[in-house]
This record gives C-alpha cells, structure tokens and sequence, in this order.
C-alpha cells in the first residue's frame, strides 16, 4: 500500500512589487510602489488566483510599498484572507518570518508578504538552496510568488517548492 503524500501544509512567500526610489526627505519604510509594481502586483495576483492560491492569512510587513501589494493581493484573490500588518517584518532576519510559521496555525494556507533579502534566505532554509537555484538563478524578483508545500512524511528539506510566479512569466 502506498503512503499518502498529500501536503499537510502550504505558505506563500511574496516580495513586495517595485517600488519607487527614496526621495528627499522620504525614508525607505514609506516608499511607495511605481506604475510597473501596480501591474507586476496585479499580475501576480491574477495568476495567484487563477491557479487556486488562497491564503487563509496574510502576514505582511506595515512597510507602505508591502501594504499596496498586499492590498491587491487581497483584492483578487478569491478568498477573505485574514490580513496581519506588522513592522516586525520590515528589515527583519529570517527568525521571524518562523516565528510566524511556528505560531498558532490556521486552518488553509498562509502568505507572507515581506522584503529581501530575508525572502531568498527563507527560501533557501525551507526548500534548499539546489530548489532556488533551479527555479530563480537570477535572485527572487520584485513581485516573486513561491508556493511551498510541507509534505508528510518529510523528506529532504521540510519544505517542497511547489511552483514559483514572477511578473511577466
């Protein structure tokens, strides 16, 4: 008899969409997003969707230019994600995008909108650093989706990339 390896849980990791540069007197945290991350962030939502991604919760960094794309996330997926603004997760280390996976579980999947390079480091300590490379060479884009599944019985990395969006691909 073959073991089910249906996957037990599943997270989305989200970069933020392009977003403008400083300008004076701006600080980084209020930069907000350029035409091109609007329809990055509308493109990615629109695939997110189209192939069954739906959050239960969203985690995102209170960082204005996280916000927006989250707002449009949120707007086209075909579900009520519960939404957790945080600054916790603005310049953060990779500990503390765990601390949100490890804390309390809801039932459906859980998506992450954050920054890198704490995004690619995530990656790398949940799927292994061979499942970055193969599936983004050139570094996690602006707008990047990677869905991971946890599988059980756990084999090799705790966690499966199970597919990878980037604007325009």
């Amino acid at each position: 008899m073959t073991a089910n390896r249906a996957p037990q849980r599943r997270i989305y990791l989200v970069r933020h969409a392009s977003a403008a540069w400083t300008k004076p007197g701006m600080c980084d945290f209020d930069r907000p997003l350029t035409d091109q991350g609007i329809a990055e962030a509308r493109d990615i939502a629109a695939r997110a969707s189209a192939c069954g991604y739906h959050p239960a919760a969203i985690w995102s960094s209170s960082a204005v230019r996280c916000r927006h794309t989250t707002e449009i996330l949120a707007e086209a997926l075909e579900c009520k994600p519960h939404l957790e603004l945080t600054d916790t997760l603005y310049n953060c280390e990779s500990d503390i995008y765990h601390a949100i996976l490890d804390g309390p579980t809801t039932d459906g999947a859980l998506m992450i909108v954050g920054h890198n390079p704490t995004l690619e480091d995530m990656l790398i300590e949940l799927a292994g650093s061979q499942a970055f490379d193969d599936h983004i060479p050139f570094g996690y884009p602006t707008a990047g989706l990677a869905a991971l599944e946890q599988q059980v019985p756990q084999a090799g990395p705790a966690w499966r990339l199970a597919g990878f969006l980037s604007p325009g691909r």
